[in-house]
């Protein structure tokens, strides 16, 4: 049976690989559904008509399709360790955004409440990744004891 930190980063990688579709198709079609249901209407409208959803979307698809196969890439082929540092990565990744989300990007910016599933859901698996690496860790020195 795969380890915790294994699922947590089969997972992780998953809700990437959807993330990085998502921007593939807003670059093709240049237009965001998810990023428009956040942010206000004008905001929307205005990077629909600059075609800003189009210049970033492929950077962004690009980056989180190569996160995910990094992922993919650990679960399936690499130990403990190297899985613990990719998920590390993630932890780091989600946990920092909702942070800007939240605390650093004006709220104005967001629809009202918009916000909050997202961001909790990255400090969830933020979190749960982080718990899955300690575990990890203590296991290893466990068994080097």
């Amino acid at each position: 049976m795969p380890s915790l930190q294994t699922l947590l980063l089969l997972v992780s990688s998953g809700i990437m690989i959807m993330t990085g579709s998502a921007y593939l198709k807003g670059h093709l079609t240049n237009d965001f559904a998810a990023l428009r249901s956040l942010f206000l209407e004008q905001i929307g409208d205005a990077c629909t008509t600059s075609e800003c959803w189009f210049t970033l979307g492929i950077f962004m698809s690009l980056l989180y399709s190569s996160l995910a196969i990094i992922g993919f890439v650990a679960a399936f082929f690499f130990g403990q360790f190297e899985q613990s540092v990719v998920l590390g990565v993630f932890a780091y990744t989600n946990l920092v955004m909702a942070g800007i989300r939240q605390f650093v990007m004006p709220a104005r910016l967001y629809r009202p409440g918009s916000t909050v599933s997202v961001t909790l859901t990255q400090v969830v698996v933020g979190l749960c990744s982080v718990v899955a690496i300690v575990l990890s860790v203590r296991s290893r020195k466990n068994k080097t004891n």
